[in-house]
């Protein structure tokens, strides 16, 4: 095999082996800080996931709603004070 017009030879390879000591003496954890800002960040999505989850509403997501706040496809919706139109099933309407 050549490279850039040496010859390779077998030899070579093994002294460079023996030459080779690793690539750092002092070697150590360095990224601390940063493992502790992604396992905070981690934290708080979870925290953040189950709070939604129980204190969220998920129809707002995954259905469509109108101006007034009413949930399409959902009855009983909660009738708001001074909000026209709240809490009405508006189903029949165009």
């Amino acid at each position: 095999m050549q490279v850039r017009g040496q010859r390779w030879t077998g030899d070579d390879a093994e002294e460079e082996e023996e030459e080779f000591e690793g690539p750092m003496k002092n070697r150590g954890c360095r990224d601390v800080l940063c493992l502790l800002i992604f396992v905070a960040y981690v934290g708080f999505m979870t925290y953040l996931f189950f709070y939604s989850l129980f204190y969220g509403n998920v129809s707002h997501l995954t259905h469509g709603y109108d101006i007034s706040g009413n949930v399409c496809g959902k009855d009983g919706n909660e009738e708001v004070d001074d909000v026209p139109y709240s809490g009405r099933d508006m189903e029949e309407k165009p």
